[in-house]
């Protein structure tokens, strides 16, 4: 999502899903680097140590979040948009964007993000009171499966 495009009203009780990622043994969170830059030798840097990814969960479930799954590096959490705004101090719009869903169907879908980053759909954690275990959080884009109903061409 552009954060040029125009924004709309937010449901605030609308439940949105993100990954949280947990402060990372090697100091530099998943969000701040490129993908090309996350290799099979530095992988295990991005993981967090099991205290810290246990504080982190405890946390965010005393804040009104739902964990849903926790893996060595992220946190799968959900929550209603005001929980978000309130939990790490942000503003979160949505915004109609194009989208191909199931059967080259093209049409749009909602996309949220915060107001406290040049990152589309990142919330910065460094003013909230979970900054000590988090470094971001991404909130997650739609995903539609079957937007063609063909494999793809290349060779692999």
């Amino acid at each position: 999502m552009s954060k040029t495009q125009k924004k709309n009203r937010t449901d605030k009780g609308k439940i949105l899903f993100a990954h949280a990622s947990v402060r990372s043994l090697g100091g530099t969170s998943l969000f701040a680097v490129a993908p090309d830059d996350i290799r099979p030798d530095n992988v295990t840097d991005y993981f967090a140590d099991e205290a810290m990814t246990s504080e982190a969960v405890r946390k965010l479930e005393a804040n009104g979040f739902d964990v849903l799954q926790v893996s060595d590096a992220t946190i799968s959490i959900a929550a209603p948009i005001a929980t978000f705004e309130r939990v790490f101090n942000t503003t979160i719009t949505g915004s109609e964007e194009p989208v191909v869903k199931e059967l080259g169907k093209e049409t749009t879908a909602e996309f949220f993000d915060s107001s406290d980053t040049d990152k589309a759909g990142l919330i910065d954690t460094s003013s909230s009171d979970l900054a000590g275990v988090l470094e971001g959080v991404s909130i997650n884009e739609p995903v539609y499966y079957f937007a063609n109903q063909f494999a793809p061409t290349k060779a692999y």
